[in-house]
């Protein structure tokens, strides 16, 4: 029903663990991590008996102490990729890299060969760029392919195969380095990767910082906070049992239902649920003539 609920193929997966088709839901899915971005918007809806089904207990708590109604957490959907992906075999070696993403409205300024040196000086060999759809262009793939690099992207956000593409690119590499604290990172510290959070260097005594932030500082003083309550993260390499521990807690493993209670809660066993979600799809539809294909 909302834009973003095919988002980085979220509901398909969702709607596979329950065995049903893809359709429209009455609510819509958290998209990423929320270790920021708390206010008081956060999981409301206009629409009546639209549900915000989010992935961990500290969003769920915030939403609840805001009074905001129709909340659910149920994990992240990338927990239950991992469900239907267990027989995968997940060998891995090299490092596979995350760079700074640009965002349709912010274009992320990021110090490619500054960080090609970091990374080679630091981290084992084969290498891999993993790219934002916005980012995967001509100029910036040849500065890693010039260097010997892999280059890969997931997609677009409506790619319905993107969770896939980004679950099987993490699980072939033993080390991951991210230069956000982004979702990225922590999937990949759900998969007990070798993780480093690395956003800056130092040259000569000097923070050297491998992006130009955005131009909106967001919720800055979360994230310093986010970091303050964390400081483990930044670490070289990040320490696995600490990391894992987080990433349950923020993909919301305890939170993971069957598929019976999944089914129920998303409604696809109910008709009216599911009659409602395609009425005010088209509702949707025309409120956003034009952003429906948002990737």
């Amino acid at each position: 029903m909302f834009v973003d609920n095919t988002w980085y193929s979220h509901r398909r997966i969702l709607a596979e663990y329950c065995k049903v088709d893809d359709v429209p839901i009455l609510g819509s899915i958290q998209h990423g991590v929320q270790i920021e971005g708390f206010d008081n918007n956060l999981g409301k809806h206009k629409i009546p008996y639209a549900r915000y089904f989010c992935w961990g207990t500290k969003t769920y708590d915030y939403c609840k102490k805001n009074n905001v109604k129709n909340v659910i957490p149920i994990g992240a959907p990338f927990l239950y990729l991992d469900q239907l992906t267990k027989s995968y075999e997940k060998k891995s070696n090299g490092t596979i890299c995350f760079p700074a993403h640009s965002n349709p409205t912010d274009k992320r300024l990021f110090q490619h060969e500054l960080f090609i040196n970091f990374v080679m000086d630091n981290f084992p060999p084969p290498y891999t760029a993993c790219l934002f759809f916005l980012d995967f262009n001509d100029e910036n793939c040849s500065i890693y392919k010039n260097r010997g690099w892999e280059i890969v992207t997931a997609g677009d956000r409506s790619n319905p195969l993107f969770l896939n593409n980004l679950y099987f690119y993490i699980s072939k590499n033993e080390f991951v380095v991210c230069t956000e604290l982004g979702t990225s990172l922590f999937y990949s510290m759900y998969l007990n990767k070798k993780c480093s959070y690395s956003y800056k260097i130092k040259v000569n005594g000097e923070d050297i910082y491998f992006q130009k932030f955005p131009s909106t500082d967001f919720y800055l003083d979360q994230l310093i906070k986010y970091k303050s309550d964390n400081k483990f993260l930044l670490e070289k390499i990040i320490d696995p049992i600490k990391s894992k521990k987080l990433a349950d807690e923020e993909l919301g493993l305890d939170n993971m239902k069957d598929v019976s209670d999944l089914k129920n809660l998303i409604g696809y066993d109910s008709f009216l649920k599911k009659f409602s979600a395609k009425t005010f799809r088209y509702y949707m539809d025309f409120k956003y003539k034009g952003k429906r294909n948002w990737k």
